[in-house]
């Protein structure tokens, strides 16, 4: 799976980069990977001063919310710590910082803080109201699916629009030329004999005063709000729009769509998430 992974390198003297990196969008869960990762001079340090006590490690996080969150502590075996961004995380926006606190279990059982690293992130904050959406993504992969699903039922409500168009247009040429014609709806279907005319002019004589312009103009009404009703069906809030065009999707889809940025992803395509 392709997840995002931001990296902090660590030594003695303090922690690099030090300033905010971007950790995606709010509600992206399990899509960021933290590594730390500790230079040698460090580890040696570390070694030297826990002697024969067992040096550990554990993470501590504040999320947007203020919310403070922290992981039992660990033996430090290897030189990188890695830490994945979960929902606790990144269900609220703003920045989040953690800290990698690295410690030593002394023979008496207590507990000595050797160092603690603090790493600031940045999540693109949704706007207020916005339903942050629960999913638990693996990866940017999982966006990738998500989005090419959204596609395809948008495209086949959009088939299904243009067919019902279609017939909707040849049920009313039947209808004003007086003809038979075959009318489909769901699991029934039924030949119909229309006696019904629609007259071009109707006049004071007409049985039928029913202008073709104002069929014509109430039937292509319905038929694009439902073919509207139908595309942002296709993509409820949470979706993802990849396109090759600078265009919002609202323009297309209705609704109101947020545009995103995803270093995975290459300058000439353009990605927005839906938000209301």
């Amino acid at each position: 799976m392709s997840i995002r992974t931001v990296q902090f390198n660590l030594t003695a003297t303090g922690i690099s980069p030090s300033a905010i990196q971007s950790a995606g969008i709010q509600g992206e869960h399990n899509a960021t990977l933290v590594q730390f990762v500790l230079d040698y001079a460090l580890m040696l340090k570390i070694q030297h001063v826990a002697g024969e006590d067992t040096p550990l490690y554990r993470i501590e996080a504040v999320n947007g919310a203020g919310e403070k969150f922290s992981t039992e502590p660990k033996q430090l075996i290897s030189d990188t710590v890695e830490f994945l961004l979960t929902n606790q995380l990144t269900q609220s926006g703003t920045d989040i910082r953690i800290y990698l606190v690295i410690s030593v279990l002394k023979n008496d059982d207590t507990l000595l803080d050797l160092y603690s690293f603090p790493a600031v992130l940045s999540l693109i904050s949704l706007p207020n109201g916005t339903e942050v959406c629960v999913k638990e993504y693996t990866g940017l992969t999982e966006l990738y699916k998500g989005a090419q699903k959204h596609a395809e039922a948008a495209a086949d409500s959009a088939a299904k629009a243009e067919f019902n168009a279609e017939r909707t247009e040849q049920a009313k040429l039947d209808l004003e030329s007086g003809n038979d014609f075959l009318f489909i709806g769901g699991d029934a279907s039924a030949a119909m004999n229309m006696d019904l005319v629609v007259d071009s002019l109707p006049d004071e004589q007409s049985h039928n005063p029913i202008s073709n312009a104002a069929v014509t103009a109430f039937i292509k009404e319905q038929v694009e709000a439902a073919r509207k009703e139908a595309l942002l069906l296709a993509h409820p809030i949470g979706s993802y729009c990849f396109t090759a065009r600078e265009i919002n999707p609202a323009e297309i889809f209705g609704g109101e769509w947020l545009q995103v940025t995803y270093p995975s992803i290459s300058d000439d395509t353009y990605s927005y998430l839906r938000t209301a």
